[in-house]
């Protein structure tokens, strides 16, 4: 039996996502935060952790990313989706005109903003987690209250769900990584990269003119198509930027790919391979 790391608690979209991966034969253990999976991940205490990284609504999750983009010894082995459909959820015998504040963690609330346009009588309040606000609403006991999440949550806790789907965009889907620690990533990409389809990689460049185009032309160069470049502060100086992105390595051979990464590394001022693994399909 594998130990599952995951953030929040049972009925979050993480939790969910570990479930779909993992299935239900493995211990799964809940965190209150990323970074302290991310340590413990490290540590041994626990086999993999699963992370989002990207959601098609908001884009980027970098509370998560800005902690996987230093960690040279935690490697992406797979990735899941998972369709993130948020839940009006309530007390038993509760209806939408008794509620006056709505509790989920700030991106689901992102996610629902016409929700709260059509019902300006609902205050919506930043909370934590989605699947934990709804502990705390049950908690609460009071009626005013309500909250954003997954019908799993709704139903392990016996509360009501008043609405279905509430979120702003049908097909909102949440991509999470899973992550193992891998000491010699040099090792792990020569038996695992041949039959890959992703390759996702942090990167900071030198500080000279075009060095950002010298990089991408060295992407071009090898044919290698881009699925996705994001920029990020390094939080290092005002104004530096470090990069996230998403290749498609689908038919290159290992030896190609060791190519473009040394070739990376030769000019750039850090790299970081975050992960080699298959693309999710079953959606």
């Amino acid at each position: 039996m594998q130990k599952i790391g995951y953030q929040g608690v049972y009925g979050a979209y993480s939790s969910i996502a570990s479930l779909n991966y993992f299935g239900e034969d493995n211990d799964f253990i809940g965190y209150d935060d990323f970074k302290t999976m991310a340590d413990d991940l490290q540590r041994g205490k626990i086999d993999y952790g699963v992370f989002p990284v990207e959601n098609s609504t908001t884009g980027q999750i970098y509370r998560t990313l800005d902690i996987l983009k230093y960690e040279k010894d935690l490697f992406a082995i797979g990735e899941t989706i998972v369709e993130v459909n948020h839940n009006l959820i309530a007390l038993p015998n509760t209806t939408v005109d008794d509620l006056k504040f709505v509790y989920s963690h700030p991106e689901a609330l992102s996610q629902c903003l016409e929700f709260f346009k059509k019902h300006p009588h609902i205050t919506p309040v930043s909370y934590e987690d989605t699947a934990k606000s709804v502990v705390y609403i049950k908690e609460l006991n009071n009626k005013e209250n309500g909250a954003i999440a997954s019908s799993l949550a709704g139903k392990t806790h016996n509360m009501n769900i008043l609405s279905t789907s509430i979120q702003d965009m049908s097909g909102n889907k949440t991509r999470f990584l899973i992550f193992k620690k891998v000491l010699d990533k040099s090792y792990y990409f020569a038996d695992t990269a041949q039959n890959a389809e992703k390759l996702s990689c942090y990167f900071e460049t030198k500080h000279e003119t075009g060095a950002l185009s010298k990089i991408l032309e060295i992407f071009s160069k090898q044919n290698y198509n881009l699925l996705s470049l994001h920029s990020r502060s390094t939080k290092k100086n005002s104004f530096e930027y470090g990069f996230f992105v998403d290749v498609n390595i689908n038919g290159i051979d290992v030896e190609s790919l060791k190519n473009l990464l040394y070739k990376l590394e030769d000019n750039l001022l850090y790299f970081n391979l975050l992960g080699i693994y298959n693309e999710f399909k079953n959606l």
